[in-house]
């Protein structure tokens, strides 16, 4: 029992210390990009930490590093439009 105790609170601890990356307001699901251009996305998060983002277009994930001060920034290639 107490072995089943000290795993769950293990795992516990793992969760709370995980942390998400911030993105500014401007940034959200659903927006809509400039077609063919190169668009910077940005945000906060744990100094050293590895950000990774994937579009719905693209097949590779990019991905940045945080800063000292916790900011990252990944650029990211449009495709033309497909309408």
């Amino acid at each position: 029992m107490k072995k089943i105790n000290l795993i769950l609170i293990f795992f516990m601890i793992g969760f709370t210390l995980m942390s998400k990356p911030q993105l500014p307001e401007i940034l959200s699901d659903g927006m809509v990009l400039q077609q063919k251009s190169t668009v910077k996305i940005w945000g906060k998060s744990d100094a050293g930490k590895t950000v990774s983002i994937s579009t719905s277009w693209g097949v590779e994930n990019k991905s940045a590093i945080a800063d000292n001060n916790g900011n990252w920034l990944v650029m990211i290639e449009t495709p033309e439009a497909s309408f």
